[in-house]
């Protein structure tokens, strides 16, 4: 789907965005490009499985207008799902991907202007056999994570949308993506709550 050209009703000057992820080479590609722009705590800052650390970050910086969830949280495929130790990395990612999105975005919802979930989606449904089960199990609980809250009454003041990056396989990657992402940030309005986006066509899967 084309997006529909509207004009930009939110301004860059003076905004801050939390990333999550700090330490990941995307969050760090975003804060070289725009270092006045981003905000990108390294988990030794902010450790969002850690309610604590939200906090602890929060009492430091105590507004930011959007936040980008660029976290990730690997684990590997139980072989025996009877064994409890396999099967908790599984249940973490509840925790990382739902738990510890929800408080962050209480955390700042007063002041918070959007949230833009970084998901997965382009991978067939068929060929997913293939691929990392556990990342796309995280991030399909992410991206209905971010549908959800967008449907709360208290969040409607919040723009909520998950986007897919698209692959990012070396540094001419991440600055392609950096770029796009600069674009949606400073093109909000052009964004409908809940749905999911490609990146690279602004289309609606």
């Amino acid at each position: 789907m084309d997006l529909i050209d509207f004009p930009c009703i939110f301004t860059l000057i003076n905004m801050k965005i939390l990333v999550t992820g700090g330490d990941g080479k995307f969050a760090q590609k975003l804060k070289n490009e725009n270092p006045d722009l981003y905000l990108t705590p390294g988990k030794n800052e902010l450790n969002i499985i850690d309610p604590m650390s939200i906090k602890n970050y929060g009492s430091v910086v105590s507004e930011v207008d959007g936040i980008i969830l660029n976290a990730n949280m690997g684990a590997p495929e139980p072989q025996d799902w009877f064994d409890d130790g396999q099967v908790k990395p599984f249940r973490d990612m509840f925790d990382f991907y739902v738990v510890s999105t929800t408080r962050l975005i209480e955390q700042y919802a007063p002041n918070l202007k959007f949230v833009i979930g970084l998901t997965t989606g382009m991978v067939a449904r068929k060929d997913r056999i293939g691929h990392s089960y556990p990342y796309i199990f995280g991030k399909e609980l992410l991206t209905n994570h971010i549908f959800r809250l967008s449907c709360q009454d208290k969040y409607k003041h919040i723009k909520m949308f998950n986007i897919n990056p698209g692959p990012m396989m070396d540094d001419e990657g991440y600055e392609y993506h950096s770029k796009l992402m600069y674009d949606v940030v400073h093109n909000l309005e052009k964004y409908e709550d809940g749905e999911l986006y490609s990146i690279r066509g602004g289309d609606k899967f």
